[in-house]
């Protein structure tokens, strides 16, 4: 491991690690977002609390956060796809275990996303196309995100993608039903909160 990339993985970890609904709790209405709602940093929690503007720019950014490990990677070292892929993991690790909040954070969906938006173009769009549409239809952002996380590994399979990617977002969905274990837990028994697509002033 060398220098260069060990410093990628560091760098990777702590752009994974901003805490972008913490902060704009913070700068939006002067709030700790992690002590109303469900507690979590993340946009699903940002537009329960805040509202949809904040929890889309909150969803962008977290987004963008796990490119740019990705695109910085692909830069530095070409065609070597397991060091775009480790650098995109640090992202989601940084995210989920945020040092800026006491290794914090959120699910790690919407850094996830960005990652893959680098890395498979096309099973990520698919994947998000499902999350969204499963979103709408049940109400249950947790069960589109998982439902989207299965999708994108199978599509990766079923598309051909190189092997050490296709497996890397197989690791990602498991990482996402681990994340989301107490999601699993209420969607099994009838008590996840659903979204109500109200809008709420900000």
């Amino acid at each position: 491991m060398t220098p260069t990339r060990i410093g990628l993985f560091i760098v990777a970890y702590f752009l994974g690690s901003i805490p972008t609904g913490y902060w704009l709790g913070q700068a939006w209405k002067g709030i700790d977002i992690r002590k109303h709602g469900s507690g979590n940093v993340g946009a699903t929690n940002v537009y329960r609390v805040l509202g949809p503007v904040p929890a889309l720019f909150t969803f962008c950014v977290d987004c963008v956060k796990g490119l740019v490990p990705v695109i910085l990677a692909q830069r530095l070292f070409p065609g070597e796809l397991s060091t775009a892929a480790l650098a995109g993991i640090s992202a989601i690790v940084g995210h989920t275990l945020s040092v800026f909040v006491r290794f914090h954070g959120g699910k790690g969906m919407a850094t996830a996303t960005g990652v893959f938006a680098g890395l498979l173009p096309i099973p990520a769009l698919v994947a998000f196309t499902v999350f969204i549409t499963i979103t709408i239809a049940t109400r249950y952002v947790s069960l589109g995100s998982l439902i989207g996380a299965l999708t994108l590994v199978a599509c990766s399979f079923l598309l051909s993608a190189p092997r050490s990617l296709a497996w890397t977002s197989a690791a990602v969905a498991v990482f996402a039903f681990w994340t989301h274990r107490a999601n699993i837990q209420r969607l099994l028994h009838g008590t996840e909160n659903r979204m109500t697509w109200k809008s709420k002033t900000s």
